[in-house]
């Protein structure tokens, strides 16, 4: 809840999609951020700081903002997405409100993972 406190709503512009991995299999589809980047940034920044206080370990990868749309399961050389990320689907320019912070806790199944919300804060209001 501190993490969303200290932080202000804010704005992002939706940029281009795209995959992870960029070569290979996709085997995740996201939506780039265009504009809005730093105060998400700074937000997961706090995020962190908070979760490594509470005894996780720290990212060790630089953060890239995005969305993160689908997790993609391989299928034997299938990739229906990799058309998608070759603006198909054109969302770039749009705006999204960033208003609350949700903490989800993701487990494996076999059928991918199951998301779970374990918590919600409203961005710039403080805990009571």
């Amino acid at each position: 809840h501190r993490a969303a406190h200290h932080a202000r709503p804010f704005d992002i512009t939706l940029g281009r999609l795209g995959v992870f991995p960029e070569s290979g299999p996709a085997s995740v589809l996201w939506i780039g951020v265009q504009e809005g980047g730093i105060p998400l940034a700074a937000l997961a920044s706090s995020v962190e700081e908070e979760l490594v206080g509470c005894g996780f370990a720290p990212e060790n990868r630089v953060f890239v903002p995005h969305i993160t749309v689908a997790r993609i399961a391989v299928l034997k050389g299938v990739d229906p997405y990799r058309p998608l990320s070759h603006n198909t689907l054109d969302v770039t320019g749009r705006t999204q409100s960033i208003r609350q912070l949700v903490l989800y806790e993701s487990r494996p199944v076999t059928t991918g993972a199951r998301y779970s919300v374990m918590d919600r804060a409203v961005l710039g209001r403080p805990t009571g």
